[in-house]
């Protein structure tokens, strides 16, 4: 999906997640803590495109 690709072309690390998901701002959290430079988009299950977007990337395994 071109909209993906675009999101992450100039992010080395990216975070899609939903409004029910508890995980993701763990590991948000972590990253930062980190120093890691990271772009998270949320609940992608509220924004317009997210199901797209959610729909595109579900064969995609999580890496935490």
């Amino acid at each position: 999906m071109e909209r993906i690709s675009e999101m992450v072309s100039d992010n080395p690390v990216v975070i899609f997640s939903k409004s029910s998901c508890c995980v993701s701002h763990s590991i948000k959290s972590l990253l930062y803590g980190l120093g890691v430079n990271l772009t998270v988009y949320h609940d992608l299950d509220l924004i317009t495109g997210g199901y797209e977007i959610e729909q595109a990337l579900s064969p995609i395994e999580p890496v935490v």
